[in-house]
């Protein structure tokens, strides 16, 4: 008796086999993002926006703590997802001329994207870690900026 014909014969554990495969492939394509990564679920990115708190889809972000010297203002989010996230906003920044306690600010409008996940312990969630801004025109000699970011300072969460 040949395995085409037998009950449990070889054609019965290639269908098995076959069902196994199409049902592996069926849900990696449901978890497969438009990213190309296998999505992870209910995961949700932060941005740290204020240097003590995080928060997504913020109207503004704070970039220098020190001195509150760089920040974006009016935030228009076009997107925001687990891996990166992009918005219209009015960037605001001290030419610290001649000092920067006695400097001017600056303004100009821009797109900011924000990409990278970073793992903060103390608040046990992922933030952006990289930013990238540009100006439509230049705002203190500058066409863009790019930097990273970081958890919130201390303790905080949202």
């Amino acid at each position: 008796m040949d395995g085409r014909h037998a009950p449990g014969g070889l054609r019965h554990v290639a269908h098995r086999v076959l069902a196994g495969v199409m049902t592996v492939s069926c849900v990696t394509a449901l978890l497969v993002g438009a990213s190309g990564s296998v999505a992870q679920a209910g995961a949700v990115t932060y941005v740290t926006y204020n240097c003590y708190h995080v928060r997504t889809a913020p109207r503004s972000i704070m970039f220098a703590c020190a001195d509150a010297g760089f920040y974006v203002k009016r935030l228009d989010w076009a997107r925001w997802g687990v891996r990166t996230a992009s918005a219209d906003g009015v960037f605001h920044q001290n030419d610290c001329d001649p000092n920067c306690a006695a400097g001017t600010f600056r303004s100009r409008r821009g797109t900011i994207t924000l990409s990278g996940r970073l793992w903060c312990p103390s608040i046990k969630e992922h933030v952006f870690k990289r930013v990238r801004a540009v100006y439509r025109h230049p705002l203190n000699g500058q066409a863009g900026y790019s930097g990273q970011l970081f958890c919130p300072l201390g303790a905080s969460a949202r």
